[in-house]
């Protein structure tokens, strides 16, 4: 497959979160030690960031300046990228010459799964996260979803302000007609992509349970108020219906802005009970690595190429036996993973280069 000679070789960070200028050179699989607050987890992000085409978290954006450069090679060909934001304007480069935002989305040929404590959050917080996880997969796969995805986003804001503004009187409710009809429009591009995922996790997440949770019969539920067989229509039909409603709230209540997916143990007599209130938290760590299993191979199957796998503190609440496992499930992929010391589980594949930020 093409994806195994694609390898990240060394990322440089400029400006980057707790890091002036680092250079950090990388192998097929690397171990991040250090001590709290020696910004392992920022290298990291910063790989996915790159993946993504946008700087996370960056609270200071209108005033600072940052930069992150990486050395790719594939085919025994390198090729140097680099982002840049300045005052949140964005710049992208390849080999020093700059190019669009859209060819660099088109053209970056890394893509990244990141797992870190916070997406325990997933299961236990705001649907947000949830859907955010989904467009996330979305946004690396298809460039195209960026556009598709914007485009639903200011049909819903406008419909949103048209609602408060007819019920202020400014508006008149034929005014909706034109906003309906490009929501739907937009609901239905969106969902396409949105279902398209959810249906290949489905599937997997139905073949492969039965091997990792074979304890538990598990259950993935994906809730919509869409018809996803006729998603146009649904959308049509549901917003005349309730458009009195949506004026006197003024908020559009359907949409994939709202949908939400839950883990089930199942059990012989039909009851579910949810995961997050049945398994204990390390369970509850393994089927979300479970999960980005299933987005490894999402990946590898639109794009034909493996993405690198990003693990912070993944080995914390998990037994010598599951880290094995964990370990054996992505043995063939580039692979970074943090730990606070160096683990045992890390000194028994041996096959680890080391970066300790403690020594640096």
């Amino acid at each position: 497959m093409e994806s195994r000679s694609l390898m990240l070789e060394s990322i440089f960070l400029d400006s980057y979160k707790n890091y002036s200028q680092s250079e950090f050179s990388l192998t097929q699989k690397n171990l991040i030690i250090g001590s709290n607050g020696t910004g392992k987890t920022h290298i990291l992000q910063a790989i996915y960031d790159m993946c993504l085409g946008r700087f996370s978290d960056n609270f200071f954006r209108d005033t600072t300046s940052q930069s992150i450069n990486m050395s790719l090679s594939q085919n025994q060909t390198t090729s140097l990228y680099r982002m840049h934001s300045q005052c949140d304007v964005y710049s992208f480069f390849l080999h020093g010459k700059k190019i669009t935002r859209k060819s660099y989305l088109e053209n970056f040929p890394l893509r990244a799964v990141l797992f870190t404590p916070i997406d325990m959050n997933m299961l236990y917080l705001s649907p947000s996260y949830r859907r955010d996880f989904l467009d996330n997969i979305l946004l690396q796969v298809f460039p195209q979803f960026s556009k598709i995805r914007s485009n639903y986003t200011r049909s819903l804001k406008q419909r949103n302000t048209l609602l408060k503004n007819i019920s202020e009187w400014k508006w008149t409710r034929s005014e909706l007609d034109f906003w309906d009809e490009e929501f739907a429009k937009n609901t239905e591009s969106y969902m396409q992509y949105r279902m398209y995922l959810v249906a290949f996790i489905e599937e997997k997440f139905h073949d492969m349970s039965e091997t990792v949770f074979s304890k538990y019969p598990l259950l993935f539920e994906y809730t919509t108020k869409v018809d996803r067989e006729n998603v146009y229509q649904s959308v049509r039909d549901y917003l005349s219906k309730n458009r009195e409603r949506d004026i006197l709230i003024g908020h559009t209540y359907i949409g994939p802005h709202l949908d939400d997916f839950s883990f089930f143990v199942s059990f012989e007599n039909h009851e579910k009970i949810e995961s997050i209130s049945y398994l204990s938290r390390w369970e509850n760590k393994m089927l979300l690595l479970f999960l980005k299993k299933i987005e490894v191979l999402f990946i590898e199957k639109i794009l034909a190429r493996s993405p690198i796998l990003l693990f912070d503190d993944v080995f914390s609440e998990l037994d010598m036996s599951h880290a094995e496992n964990f370990l054996q499930n992505f043995s063939s992929y580039q692979m970074c993973i943090t730990a606070q010391n160096y683990p045992d589980i890390i000194k028994k594949a041996a096959d680890f280069s080391c970066i300790n930020l403690d020594s640096v």
